[in-house]
């Protein structure tokens, strides 16, 4: 996925830089240590196993656990002080050894239709970015997936920059947990739904067992039904295909850029040869004579349970492309 753009189309660089069964393993949350000095183990990031077990440990029955859980995920807290169910003394012991760490926001880019870009620095010190973007009615969060994004598509800004590592599921999540936090203040009574799109940086396919987990919390604790969760992947026809059995909880967007085989070649070369055929549900690009991109790739649509949406190309500095 390509450097997310604010809604006037302006690319702006990047900064340098389980729950669920996918593809026949479980995946977890797993720790997020985030970047912090602090020696206390984090709790946002850990499934309910990990804390039933922390639980345990200090003593209290299970269904505390599950208390946690939801403080941590459905209300977002931002402390264990916060989790006011808890009593004071659990409250205060599980403090003593554990704590409540996001990702640290290195950067806030504000734009006049209300749409707030925020750039984290992780463990590592890799950065990325997540928008909020205000709509008339909705309100949609756009994540990222990797630092950076290794499949260096020719009109993309963050293949060019490089890339670092996949992202752990909790660092998926913590940024929709994030943004919810940083739009709610402004908006305490905002009743619009939310959407999530993984449309930031990196290619989300590519990184799937970790998105999967993250995305089961924010279907599961976070409210968002499988409608208003959208996955963008340039489309790797051996791992889409594994996607239907798992009947996934969210939406598809192929970016196909153009349906002509020999162009993508050039666009995404790292999408594999036969990409777009394949793509298309096998569908055959049988329409007659030449004929735009946008058109032929409308044609091939129309006989499938999809949409077609077009996007000026957001250009930046060094990019041969045009619009």
């Amino acid at each position: 996925m390509g450097p997310v753009a604010d809604r006037q189309g302006l690319a702006r660089a990047p900064g340098e830089g389980g729950l669920s069964r996918v593809f026949g393993r479980k995946a977890a949350l797993g720790d997020n240590p985030q970047v912090s000095s602090d020696a206390r183990r984090n709790l946002f990031g850990l499934d309910l196993s990990s804390l039933g077990e922390i639980l345990t440990s200090l003593g209290q029955p299970a269904y505390r656990a599950g208390q946690v859980y939801g403080w941590l995920y459905a209300r977002r807290a931002r402390a264990v002080g916060d989790m006011t169910d808890l009593p004071k003394a659990l409250r205060e012991n599980l403090s003593a050894g554990h704590d409540l760490r996001w990702p640290e926001v290195v950067e806030r880019q504000h734009s006049s239709d209300g749409t707030l870009k925020l750039l984290f620095r992780l463990e590592g010190e890799a950065t990325i970015e997540s928008v909020y973007i205000p709509e008339l009615r909705r309100r949609t969060i756009c994540i990222s997936t990797q630092a950076g994004c290794p499949v260096k598509c020719a009109f993309c800004l963050t293949g060019i920059s490089g890339y670092k590592r996949n992202l752990k599921a909790a660092e998926i999540l913590s940024q929709v947990a994030h943004v919810m936090n940083e739009a709610a203040p402004s908006s305490p009574r905002d009743e619009r739904p939310w959407n999530v799109v993984v449309m930031g940086m990196g290619e989300p396919l590519l990184n799937y067992e970790n998105l999967s987990a993250a995305l089961d919390v924010v279907h599961d604790e976070m409210g968002l039904g499988a409608r208003k969760i959208t996955v963008s992947t340039v489309g790797f026809p051996e791992r889409l295909n594994k996607l239907a059995p798992k009947k996934p909880r969210f939406q598809l967007a192929i970016s196909l850029h153009t349906p002509f085989q020999e162009q993508r070649d050039v666009l995404v070369p790292a999408s594999g040869a036969d990409a777009a055929r394949d793509i298309l549900l096998e569908a055959e690009l049988t329409a007659s004579g030449p004929s735009a991109p946008p058109v032929r790739a409308a044609r091939v649509a129309a006989g499938l349970a999809a949409a077609l949406a077009l996007a000026a190309l957001a250009a930046w500095l060094g990019t041969e492309l045009l619009r």
